[in-house]
């Protein structure tokens, strides 16, 4: 992701608990027109943001939390401040791709809320506008996609999918167990994601509800995949799935027969894949447009060097 890239900048930021090239004149007329409040937390082109501007969860943070935090948010807050502009010209389209996340996620059994909702929507705010941006430059965007939907028009022959979200286990017993437990309660994907939370040792799918994604025989092995295939969606798999010293329940949030996709199906998808190392340049050329004349102290957490 582009936050990758500025990671190290924003970190070392945060750890200096100081701010970018004009953190001096920053703090001059800060010091001379605000008093700093106690529960400040970090300033960005002189506007103050305390503990109360930020959801409750941020001050039960631990010092690591609240660097990743604060690392994440300074980076879209700066880039988002500078593409105000460009925010009110899409906000229909921010809020429908707010609004469709959100729905995706529900259907996985996955409620943002407080910081993680926060910086979820600074996020799709940032990509939505980078996308449409992109996106109407380029004039010749219809006919590549249909190009390319020809010349890969064999991708598009789908086998049978499924559809799937996972708690993984070191443990075996204690994978029986908690399938057990599970197979006695009526599970739904909101159930399911607490468990994930509670059990799961998949440290990337466990803030997700344990969401695995489609998957077709071949990553799930023909027998485990039909017991998948055959289940009713909505369900647990009543086996566990054992693969790399893991052990996994499985659910089932959706299957697709063997179909091929048509153009108007995939079309968003392929527009995404055509553009987005323009839109990754997009993003990068903002962020340093924008850092370029930003204004950032950190109050909150501090460092000894």
């Amino acid at each position: 992701m582009i936050y990758n890239r500025f990671i190290g900048l924003l970190l070392t930021i945060l750890l200096l608990g100081g701010c970018s090239k004009s953190d001096s004149d920053n703090k001059k007329s800060l010091d001379v027109n605000k008093t700093i409040p106690k529960d400040a937390v970090v300033s960005i082109h002189n506007k103050i943001y305390t503990k109360k501007d930020f959801p409750k969860e941020y001050s039960e943070l631990k010092y690591e939390g609240k660097k990743r935090f604060l690392s994440r948010y300074i980076y879209l807050r700066v880039v988002l401040d500078n593409l105000k502009d460009k925010e009110k010209i899409y906000q229909k389209e921010i809020k429908e791709a707010i609004d469709k996340n959100s729905k995706e996620l529900k259907r996985r059994g996955v409620l943002l809320k407080g910081l993680e909702k926060l910086i979820s929507d600074y996020d799709i705010t940032f990509n939505t506008i980078a996308y449409n941006e992109v996106l109407k430059k380029d004039k010749n965007i219809d006919k590549k996609i249909k190009n390319f939907y020809k010349e890969h028009k064999n991708a598009y022959n789908y086998p049978n999918i499924v559809e799937i979200s996972h708690i993984s286990f070191k443990d075996k017993k204690e994978a029986t167990k908690i399938l057990k437990e599970l197979k006695d309660k009526n599970i739904t994907a909101k159930i399911f994601s607490q468990y994930v939370e509670k059990y799961s040792k998949d440290l990337k799918t466990i803030s997700n509800g344990g969401y695995i994604g489609k998957v077709s025989e071949k990553e799930l092995g023909k027998d485990f995949f039909n017991k998948v295939f055959n289940s009713k969606k909505g369900n647990i798999i009543n086996s566990l799935l054992e693969k790399q010293n893991y052990y996994h329940i499985i659910y089932l949030l959706d299957k697709y027969p063997a179909h091929k996709a048509k153009l108007e199906d995939e079309k968003n998808n392929i527009i995404n894949f055509l553009l987005r190392r323009e839109i990754r340049k997009w993003k990068v050329k903002e962020f340093s447009k924008a850092d370029k004349n930003s204004k950032v102290k950190v109050y909150d957490i501090r460092v000894d060097i």
